[in-house]
């Protein structure tokens, strides 16, 4: 299983740099709201372009599907 999603909780900003690497395929919920409120929140996901510095979402970042 690869890590090669950079990611973000639109709900409570939860993402890779709180987790300490980038999300594999099996992140798709946020794991802070399930374990704190149990509500299920997609995380916003994209690919980490290794170019690109990681200091910001894209413009246009929507769920990966």
């Amino acid at each position: 299983m690869s890590e090669c999603w950079l990611f973000h909780c639109p709900e409570c900003g939860f993402g890779e740099r709180e987790l300490g690497r980038k999300g594999g395929d099996h992140d798709v919920y946020c794991e802070v709201c399930l374990e704190e409120s149990g509500v299920r929140v997609r995380l916003l996901r994209w690919y980490a372009d290794p170019e690109a510095p990681e200091t910001e979402l894209p413009e246009k970042a929507e769920p990966a599907k």
